[in-house]
């Protein structure tokens, strides 16, 4: 009997993890109408449901309200747990459990879960073979609303924070309202007789030019003796073997040193190094081996005189990217789409995601993954647009997620930034909580209290004891848009663009020190907004239910107005159009970023990707297909970024490095006429030298040599470096929906896999999307002028007749 538990259970576990004693428990099911049902583990019961036909698919039309009735009851899965015979003292480990579940073993109350983002073990009879387990999950929503009923202030977005659960399950202005449940991470069999490690990393010290002081730090579990002998290799190599003191449940601590170190950069900024780290423990004759990848590099946050700058290495970085949505609706997310979104960022340039607080602590290999690509992390908390509680359980019960989720991502040199929560001291400043909720002077004075207590006491003391080494940052912004001293100091999130229905041109006015919230809503391409309705009929059940913001329509309608002077009757068109407000609009925005170096530190976008098939502000959908913005911020986001611009009677040439090291280049500056297509070329003499990190700023042409109005006129320079790079950037004095452009007569010519695109006249922001399918193309939403065609290389299975091209010419009124 015991025997073949122990095969059954070796079929499921597959090759062990790094310390060889964690068995997967995967073979459950979940009890339901129609009896037992096969229910994959991890994952949670909205995908168990729909895999056996229970509900319909979520995203599609209106299901969303179809399968509300989900989250209202109480949900049961089960298993039987076989020990392995030579498990001396097993243990049932759960990673993560959403949100509240009662776990019974053999029929007996074994734990209480409360918090989706810790994890939770379970001691067992080492005397007995099998048992039978019942996970118990019980409705979130409802027991948020019975707690805030109890508590005795009525708080802003009220009850979700009352669980410790993803906010963006109960909705957002992007996202649809599923409150899942279930083992979400997977749980596992261990032996608590064999030693673990816990929290190990390794943290830079210092770092000079031949050698990096580290400091490898980690905590040794399931043992009761004193001592331990370790062994330390990097790459293979033994750097430390010695006996230390190691006491229960405490941090080990050993220094060495790394000679002539290699260090892990920012992308754009250097190499992402990243060592092999191995250590071995040994505790009462029993080993345990533990790899990693680890990158030595230092981090600060330079905040002198309001400024709000990433200093890697000794080195201020312009960090340049995107805030992260959830990956999924439906915990877990697939590896293809975290590799998918990771890699999306990076190919545009990307060098940091904000981890936003209304989501999760994303899968280690989110984190793996931005550690090898050189892409920077500001890892929020999960804390976003509301009061929380202030009760001695729940900080009790935020202090252990703390806690288990700083030492669990310590290790990944990525994380540069722990911030404590999203928007809610500007909510509680600027968003009129006190009025709209009639509290009193004293009320605010304890729920201020309350809020300090969580954001400026409790979690940076976590963050100080568990990774001292990464700065912490209470409240992301820490000034509303509204108000002067946001672009001033720290960060700032600028909604007068969408939120305050400002004219896109606020973009350049408005520029803080640290831009980290900012974007414009856009349709996705044609080919998802099939997957959630059968006709491209905007005015519809189905596009409604997937344009979550409540004045979303209205509002594209009105900047539609306000920059182009129409809207188009035509979907395809308006689809486009929307996608051209967006591109052009944050494309602005991160242009006057990074013209205002170094005044200006950093610009991230809201947002990279979305979690089901929606109308966003996402620069690529929940299938990885890009909008255009995508291939606007790959451009804008270039290490190196030049734009011509109007200064009194003089244009002017700016250009601005991210680079490391001086840049020595050469300039060329083309002006077109869109009138009578007449063309100006001008070639700055001599090389330019752009030092490491730096700027250039040269006057070009007196304005007065270029009699071409501001409608009519775009200029296109073209950078060339000693290197060979070639870099055309396109600009114009007027927001590209302001110019009047002619028929610019592009052809296409199929060669092969290869269309070649020419104009007679410029035709900007040539989109090319597919009738049916939705490939990414790796050249789309480009500038083609005449003498200078653009070629494309078609991806497998893209066929050039199922093409529709479009450009900004087709948006005017003809």
């Amino acid at each position: 009997m015991r025997s073949a538990a122990l095969v059954v259970l070796l079929s499921l576990a597959g090759p062990l993890s790094a310390q060889g004693n964690r068995f997967p428990v995967e073979d459950w099911t979940l009890q339901t109408e129609i009896g037992p049902v096969a229910a994959p583990v991890p994952g949670v019961l909205h995908t168990a449901l729909h895999s056996v036909g229970i509900i319909p698919d979520p995203y599609f039309g209106d299901n969303e309200q179809r399968v509300a009735w989900v989250d209202s009851t109480s949900w049961v899965y089960e298993t039987v747990v076989y020990v392995p015979p030579l498990m001396e003292k097993p243990e049932l480990v759960f990673d993560g459990l959403d949100t509240l579940a009662d776990v019974y073993v053999d029929g007996e109350l074994a734990l209480s879960a409360n918090n989706m983002f810790r994890q939770w073990r379970i001691t067992l009879d080492p005397t007995i073979e099998a048992f039978d387990v019942q996970i118990v999950f019980h409705a979130a929503a409802l027991e948020a609303e019975r707690l805030a009923k109890e508590y005795p202030y009525p708080l802003p977005e009220s009850p979700r924070m009352f669980v410790r659960k993803a906010a963006y399950q109960f909705g957002w202005d992007w996202g649809p309202r599923f409150v899942t449940s279930g083992p979400w991470k997977g749980v596992f069999l261990e032996d608590a007789a064999l030693p673990r490690l816990e929290g190990t990393y390794l943290r830079t010290l210092s770092i000079s030019e031949n050698v990096a002081e580290v400091e490898l730090i980690t905590s040794i579990k399931n043992t009761d003796s004193q001592s331990a002998g370790v062994v330390v290799r990097i790459d293979g190599e033994e750097v430390v073997r010695m006996t230390v003191d190691a006491p229960i449940d405490e941090d080990v601590n050993i220094s060495f040193a790394i000679p002539t170190p290699q260090l892990w950069w920012p992308r754009g900024s250097g190499e992402a190094y990243l060592y092999n780290l191995g250590v071995d423990v040994t505790v009462g004759g029993q080993t345990v081996t533990e790899y990693q990848q680890v990158g030595i590099r230092t981090v600060q946050l330079d905040q002198t005189d309001g400024a709000f700058t990433f200093v890697i290495n000794g080195e201020p970085i312009f960090a340049k990217g995107a805030n992260s949505a959830p990956m999924t609706s439906f915990y877990p997310a697939s590896e293809e789409r975290y590799r998918t979104v990771l890699q999306a960022a990076a190919d545009a340039n990307m060098n940091m995601i904000r981890v936003w607080g209304g989501g999760v602590y994303e899968d280690d290999l989110f984190y793996d993954l931005a550690d090898s690509l050189g892409i920077m992390v500001w890892q929020d908390f999960m804390f976003a647009n509301a009061l929380y509680p202030d009760t001695d359980e729940f900080l009790a019960n935020v202090r252990q997620e703390a806690e288990e989720q700083v030492s669990w991502l310590r290790r990944h040199p990525s994380i540069v930034l722990w911030c404590g929560n999203n928007e809610i001291i500007e909510g509680w400043h600027n968003w009129g909580w006190q009025q709209s909720l009639g509290y009193s002077e004293a009320d605010s004075t304890a729920l201020l209290q309350g809020y300090r207590n969580l954001f400026e006491e409790l979690l940076p003391g976590v963050v100080e004891e568990h990774q001292p080494d990464v700065p912490y940052w209470p409240s992301s912004p820490s000034n509303g848009w509204g108000r002067d001293i946001a672009y001033e100091e720290g960060d700032v999130h600028y909604w007068g663009v969408w939120w305050g229905r400002a004219p896109f041109e606020m973009y350049r006015e408005k520029i803080g020190r640290f831009n980290s919230e900012y974007g414009f809503q856009a349709y996705p391409v044609e080919a998802t907004v099939r997957t959630f309705a059968d006709d491209i009929v905007l005015d519809t059940l189905e596009f409604r239910n997937h344009q979550k913001h409540p004045h979303g329509e209205d509002w594209l309608r009105e900047y539609a107005m306000m920059t182009f002077g129409h809207v188009p009757e035509d979907p395809g068109l308006w689809r486009y159009m929307t996608q051209v407000m967006q591109a052009e609009g944050v494309g602005m925005a991160i242009a006057g970023h990074r013209a205002n170096k170094p005044r200006t530190m950093g610009t991230l976008y809201w947002q990279l990707n979305d979690i089901w098939p929606v109308v966003s502000w996402s620069s690529m959908d929940v299938f990885g297909r890009w909008k255009p913005l995508h291939y606007r911020v790959r451009e804008l986001y270039q290490p190196l970024f030049s734009e011509v611009y109007q200064e009194g009677d003089s244009l002017r040439l700016r250009v601005v490095s991210d680079m490391n090291e001086p840049v020595s280049l050469s300039a060329t500056l083309t002006a077109f006429d869109t009138d009578p297509g007449l063309t100006w070329f001008f070639a700055l003499p001599g090389e330019l030298e752009i030092p490491a990190n730096g700027i250039i700023d040269l006057g070009v042409i007196p304005r007065e040599s270029l009699n071409i109005p501001d409608e009519r006129l775009i200029l296109r320079t073209e950078l060339r470096t000693s290197e060979g790079l070639r870099q055309p950037t396109v600009t114009t004095v007027n927001a590209r929906w302001n110019l009047r452009l002619p028929n610019p007569g592009l052809s296409i010519h199929a060669e092969g896999d290869v269309i070649r695109l020419s104009s007679d006249q410029p035709a900007l922001g040539v989109w090319l999307e597919e009738k049916e399918g939705g490939t990414n193309l790796p050249v789309n939403y480009f500038d083609v002028f005449p003498l200078h065609s653009v070629a494309v290389e078609l991806p497998p299975g893209v066929d050039p007749n199922d093409l529709v091209v479009r450009s900004l010419y087709d948006l005017q009124r003809h």
